[in-house]
């Protein structure tokens, strides 16, 4: 624990723990699939009640430790991931490139080798800022789906299950806009409209029609709108239940492993 003490105290060196306080930081979270984990720790350090009278900044850095160290445990990539969007929003938002050096080192000692994600905001490297980096989208899409299933594990609340309905809405979107392309796939609905950027079932409906022919076609789309139905009622739903959350939960991921599986991305090791 000794490492990821030091990490922590790194991160908290050139990223400002106030920022994780932040709106901006918060939305992050939200679109990045670490809401409900991030918000569980958020809710627990607030309301001790020997953080009562702690500042703002001592809150963060509270916050912050406890996020880390839950994430190694369950396994060093996750924790990576984390930091690298905490890097990622500060850098973004505040158009500047910080020192890395320590903190790279730092990750290298726990076996965390590649570290791309992170490689355009060290000021220390030879990449530019404005650098796109090309990374593989299906590993962000299974990156999302332990998030998920990570979350789960955290959520006690009604206000934790609306929260992971909002990442599932996020997730299936994200993986429509993943395999559809409207060059390629229709790009008008049935009643005339054009497919807009976050009608996911509808991207997903041209995906199928392409891909797919016969009654497959017609009950995956029914498939896609089913599970996007019970997100939608999920996030919304001020009288949520666990019940109501794992079904979600389990018609989003499945839904996913659908659309990899025609995509040629899923087979019987998982993800290839």
């Amino acid at each position: 624990m000794d490492t990821i003490n030091n990490i922590v105290e790194e991160l908290s060196k050139v990223v400002p723990c106030g920022f994780l306080m932040s709106e901006e930081f918060e939305t992050e979270c939200k679109n990045s699939g670490f809401w409900g984990r991030w918000n569980f720790f958020h809710a627990k350090v607030t309301l001790n009640g020997g953080n009562m009278f702690a500042s703002r900044e001592d809150k963060a850095n509270i916050l912050l430790d406890s996020m880390c160290h839950d994430l190694s445990n369950n396994s060093y990539r996750a924790l990576y991931k984390f930091i690298s969007l905490i890097i990622k929003s500060y850098c973004e938002h505040e158009n500047l490139r910080i020192n890395l050096n320590e903190l790279r080192f730092l990750l290298r000692s726990i076996g965390i080798t590649k570290i791309t994600e992170i490689e355009p905001y060290d000021s220390n490297s030879p990449f530019t800022q404005n650098l796109i980096i090309e990374i593989n989208k299906w590993d962000e899409i299974k990156n999302a789906i332990t998030e998920l299933e990570n979350d789960c594990r955290y959520a006690e609340t009604t206000m934790d299950y609306q929260n992971l309905g909002n990442s599932c809405r996020h997730l299936i979107i994200k993986v429509a806009q993943l395999v559809y392309d409207h060059k390629v796939h229709d790009n008008i609905t049935d009643d005339g409209k054009i497919i807009g950027k976050s009608d996911a079932v509808e991207m997903l409906s041209s995906f199928f029609s392409h891909s797919l022919k016969g009654k497959h076609n017609k009950y995956l789309k029914e498939y896609a709108q089913a599970t996007n139905n019970l997100v939608n009622k999920l996030t919304h739903d001020t009288s949520a239940s666990m019940k109501d959350m794992l079904i979600a939960v389990s018609a989003t991921m499945n839904l996913v492993y659908i659309v990899g599986t025609i995509g040629g991305k899923f087979n019987n090791d998982y993800f290839v």
